[in-house]
């Protein structure tokens, strides 16, 4: 049984990812907006007192403003991170946490007074883990800008809640000091276990990370993905249609086994597009970039890199050798998986997928086992997986290979055994009005139509990362009544899309943002001017082995184990060292009213 063996658990960072996409991301407005709102509202209700109220929202408002104002034009200047607009965040977040704490007076029946002293280490722990793990400048700026916001706090409300000056002092003694050295001593922890594991700054590399994210600066976060990149070699088929009367080039489909990862326009993340962009600007074809058989470990580390793919698809087009015959179209089905399969000269093309059932990134070891089987009857051959079918975070079990690997076996069998006839071929392109925020990338939708036999059926790829179930079925039964016998509808799978909602996925899948009705009309157009350019044409199948830096197995699961071991590691010990200093806090405020 093939295992799966290249599945990396990214997916669970999930939680962790859109609780920092939803803190990071509010625009300037609507972080004031949220801020005024829930300090006037929490404050109407500790005081139930129009004016007392007013005054502490206007203290903790007033607070944020200029401690962040402050902060981001002093303490954080030229800090591409910090920002006003995330300086603004944190405070944001600190205002929700503290005033929570007063309201919690209410449940615990303890004074107003006490609850703000209890909330200022929950405050200052999670600043200083903010400000020293995310900031780039000066340790001293840091840990200043962390600390004012929460100091012009006790001084705004000191009055109004009339807060005690030895309280207040006892307060700051024991809660600075212990919170800054938990931090200190977690992140340093980050840091060393870091360099045991891949070798570099795990701070650095996050910060990297977030300035790719956030600010689109990929440069700093590329040259982290070399240090932990592989060397492997990839292979990058090209399978190109001319006419057969006036040899022009009309329509050229890439396949490779380069994953469009890791997100945004980091590494390879739209190499689909960019093969796509090149090809058209420089030969005046159609080009479509399906997903090859690939996973996370084989995300390019660079733009560098993703330049040897393109010139690769380049020169495999200058070495074609054109054959006039193709076979029909044939489906073969074991359980739940498919496989589509089609003879062009002496290769074959084969897709794989387990729609209308969830799917994700099939493992490279299963697309070795079949071209290793398939090569016993061809010369050459590509695999797409077809990655057309999500719902909900998955990931491909054993059985579910093993029945894609058994579809594929014997589409390639019964492919072998088929006829081959002249075939002709038309293309086009459809573009869209949805955005990468929808779940669709820059290179629209690319319809192949090939007729054999009296056969038309049609390739459609989608540049987008996986797709609605039960999207591919529709569009299949809409082209049936328009003509076309079969077909498989594809996407790229590029990450370009990823990052940029905040949703159980982390992006949308084609289909699931916008209307599927609207979307099928234009693909249904696509083919019908797909239609219009059928004529007699020729094939040219053609592969090479490209060597390229990749992410590599080992490296990308050390990365993860570190990233997801510090987010659990903080998520457990910041509640019990919490609770600790709020203890000690505790009996140093019932301490002090033994000396008033």
């Amino acid at each position: 049984m093939i295992k799966n063996s290249n599945h990396f658990e990214v997916k669970r960072l999930a939680p962790y990812y859109n609780a920092l996409r939803r803190i990071v991301f509010p625009s300037l407005k609507k972080i004031l907006l949220v801020n005024m709102a829930f300090s006037v509202l929490a404050s109407l209700i500790i005081f139930q007192n129009l004016i007392q109220s007013s005054f502490l929202a206007l203290s903790f408002i007033s607070a944020a403003l200029i401690a962040d104002l402050f902060s981001s034009s002093i303490f954080l200047k030229n800090d591409s991170l910090m920002d006003l607009r995330r300086n603004m965040s944190s405070s944001l977040f600190s205002n929700i946490i503290w005033l929570t704490s007063l309201l919690s007076s209410f449940i615990f029946k303890a004074n107003v007074e006490t609850m703000f002293y209890l909330g200022f280490p929950i405050v200052l722990i999670i600043r200083f883990l903010v400000f020293l793990s995310l900031s780039s400048s000066k340790f001293i700026n840091k840990v200043s800008a962390a600390i004012l916001q929460p100091f012009l706090c006790f001084i705004f409300s000191f009055q109004i809640l009339n807060l005690n000056l030895l309280k207040s002092f006892l307060t700051f003694l024991i809660a600075t000091p212990l919170t800054f050295s938990y931090n200190f001593l977690i992140l340093k922890n980050v840091e060393e276990k870091g360099l045991k594991k891949i070798g570099f700054s795990t701070l650095k590399f996050f910060r990297s990370f977030l300035k790719s994210w956030f600010n689109n600066e990929n440069s700093s976060f590329e040259e982290y993905l070399d240090k932990i990149g592989v060397l492997k070699k990839i292979k990058v088929t090209t399978i190109s249609f001319r006419g057969k009367i006036n040899k022009k080039l009309k329509g050229v489909m890439v396949v490779s086994n380069f994953h469009p990862g890791p997100i945004l326009e980091v590494g390879s993340s739209n190499l689909p597009y960019l093969i796509q962009k090149e090809l058209e600007s420089k030969l005046s074809v159609v080009a479509a970039v399906p997903h090859g058989v690939s996973g996370h470990e084989t995300n390019l580390v660079s733009s560098k890199e993703n330049k040897k793919i393109i010139d690769s698809v380049i020169k495999l087009l200058e070495e074609n050798i054109y054959f006039n015959e193709a076979s029909r179209f044939l489906r073969v089905e074991e359980g739940k998986a498919k496989s589509s399969c089609q003879v062009f000269g002496d290769s074959c093309l084969a897709t794989l997928t387990l729609s209308p059932e969830n799917m994700e990134d099939i493992p490279l070891t299963l697309n070795f086992k079949l071209i290793e089987f398939g090569k016993r009857y061809f010369k050459d051959i590509a695999i797409i997986d077809a990655h057309n079918s999500i719902n909900a975070i998955t990931e491909l079990n054993d059985f579910e290979i093993e029945l894609l690997f058994n579809a594929g076996v014997k589409a390639l069998e019964k492919a072998s055994k088929e006829h081959k006839f002249p075939f002709k071929f038309g293309k086009a392109k459809v573009k869209f009005n949805y955005g990468l925020k929808q779940g669709l990338g820059y290179g629209g939708a690319v319809i192949f139509l090939i007729e054999v036999n009296n056969q038309l059926f049609a390739y459609i790829t989608i540049d987008g990362n996986n797709m609605k179930s039960g999207l591919r079925e529709k569009i299949l039964a809409k082209l049936k009544e328009i003509g076309i016998e079969d077909g498989e509808v594809m996407t790229t799978d590029t990450h370009i899309v990823n990052g940029l909602v905040s949703t159980k996925l982390g992006y949308h899948p084609v289909g699931e943002a916008f209307n599927e009705d609207e979307f099928i009309e234009k693909i249904l157009n696509g083919v019908k001017e797909a239609l219009k350019d059928l004529e007699d044409c020729e094939v040219a199948f053609n592969s090479a082995f490209i060597e390229v830096k990749v992410f590599g197995r080992k490296s990308m699961e050390n990365l993860i184990n570190s990233i997801y071991a510090f987010a659990k590691k903080i998520s457990i010990s910041l509640i019990a060292t919490l609770i600790l200093i709020d203890a000690v806090l505790i009996l140093a405020l019932k301490f002090s009213k033994l000396l008033l």
